[in-house]
């Protein structure tokens, strides 16, 4: 169960991190202003839009995931795990949805992640 909880965890905090940087691009925030007023609006623009509302909502509910899996289960471990999830679905959505390029080392970082999550999980 320890594993399982670990990559929803993982999941739900990229998705929660994902749906903020999609909001950015939805609200038309942009950093190009130094108007303070204008950056304020921005700033509201952004922090009402229903997308990053939403992407607040699963980062919550994946904190208090978070926080109920490490006080059930050995702390190293399932951190490494989250971590290491986090990472290999961040570097997926990236590629799939922002349309961010993958190197070959993205994939070899992948790899080396999914082999050191197995040898953490090694009892």
């Amino acid at each position: 169960m320890q594993i399982i909880l670990s990559v929803v965890v993982g999941l739900l905090l990229v998705l929660g991190q994902s749906l903020w940087k999609l909001s950015i691009k939805l609200s038309g925030v942009t950093t190009a202003s130094t108007d303070k007023s204008e950056l304020v609006r921005a700033g509201l623009s952004l922090i009402l839009h229903p997308v990053f509302i939403s992407g607040c909502i699963i980062y919550v509910v994946a904190t208090v995931l978070y926080i109920y899996v490490i006080s059930k289960y050995n702390y190293g471990v399932t951190y490494a795990m989250i971590v290491g999830c986090s990472a290999i679905f961040a570097t997926i959505v990236s590629a799939s949805f922002f349309g961010e390029k993958m190197y070959p080392i993205n994939f070899a970082g992948i790899i080396v992640i999914i082999i050191g999550i197995a040898l953490v999980i090694k009892k």
